[in-house]
């Protein structure tokens, strides 16, 4: 297993043929210096922990660069909305590129 940190959340992982990306924060993270192509190459799947734009990130351009499978905990869905705003939300910030998005939880609630 190979894993990189990118700064602030944002983690490549690669094992077993795999490459995740965890929380892909890219443009407009300080701590990052790289090329995001060379970062996000090959990546098959992108985990987001939770909501906020800094772990959102570049998702929604990788997925579709990639045709990476994007998961998220339920923390990412923004609970102040009502549940049909809120699968709209996700739909848009998040599954744009398809809909292969899994969900899972993180035993918060």
């Amino acid at each position: 297993m190979k894993i990189t940190w990118f700064g602030h959340s944002n983690f490549r992982l690669e094992f077993g043929g795999k490459v995740v990306l965890i929380d892909p924060f890219f443009t407009g993270n300080p701590s990052f210096k790289g090329d995001r192509d060379t970062a996000i190459k090959g990546a098959t799947h992108i985990l987001i922990t939770h909501g906020h734009a800094d772990h959102i990130g570049d998702t929604v351009p990788i997925a579709k660069k990639t045709g990476a499978i994007r998961a998220n905990s339920t923390a990412a869905e923004p609970r102040r909305l009502r549940p049909k705003r809120r699968k709209a939300f996700l739909t848009k910030a998040v599954d744009a590129a398809g809909d292969d998005i899994m969900k899972f939880h993180t035993g918060e609630n």
